[in-house]
């Protein structure tokens, strides 16, 4: 299938409408937000821009001012220009945003392989195209508004000029531009970018001249970036600036969970799904001893270093170099191949690994490009909207996981969250948000009956969702509807 013979464009532009295709179905079924960040520190951050959520709700960076403006922005530009046009409705606004953070990982991918694949064999042009595209976590998280999200894009595109830099005079202001868009969004990504630029000087060795054409579009763009971030908060900021003064000093009045150093390789096989997960460490470790020199090495390496030295750990800061993991891929079946003693039991084992892995992936693209994200909360939003009040059947200190927020649905009179513990009488809302489990206990004593309206996820999707958690996490949520009995 991925022969020398293949027609590496008329291939790529194959899986390229394919892939425009799913990440449209993704943009539009995965609804809510993966992270807190994504939605606190952005959408509430424009909504305060718009006069429509007082500065008392916003987290804790907006008065560190350590966040970037670039995407709060974006979104209010996005959220004035739908509405002028008469498209209102939360979700759909939302949408946009996740249609819009789509289309700039489509590009920065296409753009990515189109320059990088004559780093790979011939051969295995075709698996990269369709690895760029499906690897089954990538479309989701193309499809996310969120600062590891477009930081992602962004370095793809910037390493997309430094594949370039010989062959075009623009490259190295691309360059800058990019590198310093991907810091600016998320300021971690610097580490990516130092690699990256430690990779030129030691192993390219670019000309002055090209080193001053980098960095004459990213002063710009950062003063641009600080300038909008003037604006935003209402006095002279550079968040970026002071994102690295706070992770210096340690961020004010937050306490968060710490994690040991080793931390990472565990989670990449457990959340990448084991067979995908152990082919990515695998690559890894067969790149480093085999290509010290890549440059993937160099860009990946110091962003994993730095992240299991800091204490505090989180899945997420690894995203913004994720879509690397198709290259890396790749890179690694190469080089393992390519070693003297690989014996045909050793490719053998490694083929069977292949192929479950194979499955796994197509059973996780079919979870990620279905479903909503997060606990699935936003699944409720239509049948809330036509039924009224709800009570939360959760510990008020946990609510915070399962509330809708007031973005999607202004709390009405009436809403309530009881933790089911404490709960003395009959409900008193028309709805009722609860795990089965606890809905079950508390059933006999109200003297109700409850009507499943929708569930965050069917059936096969939870399955597949526990054994991908190894049962871990919170049991699905399901909406009700109260009847007396």
């Amino acid at each position: 299938m991925f022969g020398r013979n293949l027609d590496t464009d008329r291939f790529h532009t194959a899986v390229f409408v394919v892939a425009v295709l799913v990440h449209l179905i993704t943009a539009w079924k995965s609804t809510g937000y993966h992270s807190a960040d994504e939605h606190h520190q952005i959408i509430e951050f424009a909504q305060y821009q718009m006069d429509e959520l007082p500065r008392g709700h916003l987290a804790w960076e907006f008065p560190t001012h350590i966040r970037s403006s670039i995407q709060p922005w974006t979104a209010v530009a996005v959220f004035k220009g739908a509405r002028a046009l008469g498209l209102n409705d939360p979700e759909h606004l939302i949408f946009l945003l996740r249609l819009l953070s789509a289309t700039l990982a489509l590009w920065s991918v296409h753009r990515f392989v189109r320059t990088m694949q004559e780093q790979v064999p011939a051969s295995l042009h075709g698996a990269l195209i369709v690895l760029s595209y499906f690897l089954w976590f990538l479309p989701f998280l193309h499809v996310r508004f969120s600062s590891e999200g477009w930081s992602a894009s962004f370095l793809l595109l910037g390493l997309s000029e430094l594949l370039r830099l010989d062959r075009s005079a623009r490259a190295p202001y691309l360059m800058g531009l990019w590198g310093t868009l991907a810091m600016l969004v998320r300021p971690s990504s610097a580490v990516v970018v130092a690699g990256g630029l430690a990779w030129l000087m030691f192993v390219h060795r670019p000309t002055i001249g090209q080193w001053l054409r980098m960095a004459l579009p990213a002063l710009l763009v950062a003063i641009a970036g600080a300038t909008l971030d003037s604006l935003f908060y209402g006095t002279p900021t550079f968040s970026t600036w002071n994102y690295w003064i706070m992770a210096i000093t340690g961020p004010p009045r937050e306490a968060f969970d710490t994690l040991p150093w080793y931390y990472y390789p565990p989670w990449i096989v457990k959340y990448a799904i084991p067979p995908v997960g152990l082919l990515l460490l695998a690559a890894y470790v067969v790149v480093l001893i085999r290509k010290p020199r890549h440059l993937l090495i160099w860009c990946m390496t110091p962003l994993l270093l730095v992240l299991s030295i800091i204490p505090h750990k989180e899945l997420r800061f690894l995203y913004p170099i994720a879509d690397l993991a198709p290259w890396l891929l790749v890179m690694g079946y190469t080089e393992w191949l390519g070693r003297k003693w690989s014996s045909r039991n050793a490719a053998m084992i490694v083929n069977t690994l292949l192929v479950v892995s194979l499955m796994a992936n197509l059973m996780g693209l079919l979870v990620v490009t279905t479903r909503p994200a997060g606990n699935g909360r936003t699944a409720f939003l239509r049948a809330m909207k036509e039924r009224g009040n709800v009570t939360y059947l959760i510990d008020p200190s946990m609510a915070w996981r399962v509330e809708v927020p007031p973005f999607y649905r202004t709390k009405i009179e009436g809403d309530t969250v009881i933790a089911p513990s404490q709960l003395q009488g009959a409900f008193s809302t028309a709805l009722v948000i609860a795990q089965e489990t606890d809905l079950k206990a508390v059933s006999a004593r109200t003297g109700q009956t409850f009507i499943p309206l929708t569930r965050t996820s069917p059936n096969w999707e939870e399955t597949l969702l526990r054994w991908y958690t190894w049962n871990e996490g919170w049991p699905p949520w399901t909406l009700y509807t109260v009847q007396e009995d």
